[in-house]
């Protein structure tokens, strides 16, 4: 999954499940419960915000996971590098009379 895809998957769950607590509390509401409806619709508003938050930060996150991944990557590289060479050399002085 590329970045594109990840940042939409996860704006569309985060609509889904924001969906799912708007019905819940319709349905307090719908049901007479009044006060569990009022604070299950505050919960929503805040849900919303913190989704809002992280979602715009998402791809600053995903920035910074690559930055990190591909720095590995270039460490890993790089000892597999000195321990090619490092063998090459022990086969070498093996070799040499």
């Amino acid at each position: 999954m590329n970045r594109v895809e990840h940042v939409e998957h996860a704006k569309i769950f985060a609509r889904d499940q924001l969906a799912t607590l708007e019905k819940d509390a319709q349905l307090l509401r719908s049901g007479g419960h009044v006060k569990e409806a009022e604070r299950a619709e505050r919960e929503v508003v805040r849900a919303r915000q913190r989704a809002e938050r992280l979602l715009a930060s998402l791809p600053a996150k995903l920035d910074a996971s690559d930055a990190r991944l591909a720095s590995s990557v270039d460490e890993l590289i790089a000892e597999i590098e000195r321990n090619l060479a490092r063998a090459a050399q022990s086969s070498a002085d093996q070799l040499s009379p």
